[in-house]
């Protein structure tokens, strides 16, 4: 089978959480894309944020998945699909943080999925603590991901796996033609939906992925691959 689609998690995957990406990681995906891979990628940040991330490493045809599998951008068609309502919840969650840690945090602008950066990181826990006694009032309607530098709440009907059958509905191709590159927890959903699955490091074990110490080892394997198919 030959892989068509390369999908990356951004941060602790491609680049350290809240570093920029390598420039020679950053010329490894663009030597990627002209063996014939299209390269999409799929993260916590906002979709516009990606957008310009792509555009900035020097990809020339990227789609982005931004807030955890809540939106589907084609950056190069200007064409936008969102997965799931943001919902009011998200709103009352955002304004109670926002009231008790007040200049502590920095809320990322997205469109559904409600994100918060404390300034500080040594704040992490104790911002954890207090958004997840918040959705836990909801019931089962939201899911948190708590990150080194960040927690993200979004609606429990999306993931990243979701955005990803989505992805391969608008392309047209299987799973077995797709590879995806995560590190975390936030990731496994999009790691169980590719033919072949890549994990970065080791906070994450998957059965039958492949595990790499390093973005760089594991670009180099996927290169391999495709040469090995006959790509260039």
């Amino acid at each position: 089978m030959k892989y068509k689609m390369i999908v990356f998690d951004l941060d602790g995957t491609l680049a350290e959480a809240g570093k920029g990406i390598e420039r020679h990681v950053a010329n490894q995906i663009k030597d990627l894309e002209e063996m014939g891979y299209t390269i999409v990628f799929n993260s916590g940040k906002n979709a516009a944020y990606l957008s310009g991330f792509a555009r900035g490493i020097g990809i020339s045809r990227p789609i982005v998945i931004g807030e955890n599998g809540s939106i589907l951008l084609y950056p190069f068609e200007n064409r936008e699909i969102q997965l799931v309502e943001r919902g009011d919840i998200l709103d009352e969650i955002k304004e109670k943080v926002l009231e008790t840690f007040t200049d502590k945090v920095w809320l990322q602008p997205n469109q559904v999925a409600l994100t918060f950066f404390p300034k500080n990181r040594e704040h992490i826990t104790e911002l954890s603590e207090f958004m997840s006694d918040l959705v836990n009032q909801h019931e089962d309607g939201y899911v948190m991901y708590t990150h080194i530098d960040a927690i993200d709440i979004i609606p429990k009907n999306v993931h990243k796996g979701v955005s990803m059958l989505e992805l391969f509905r608008q392309e047209k191709i299987t799973k077995d033609e797709v590879i995806a590159v995560g590190d975390s927890t936030n990731d496994i959903p999009m790691l169980t939906e590719a033919g072949l699955s890549i994990i970065i490091g080791n906070k994450l074990k998957l059965e039958g992925a492949k595990q790499f110490d390093t973005i760089e080892e594991a670009l180099e394997f996927i290169k391999r691959q495709g040469l090995s198919l006959g790509r260039l």
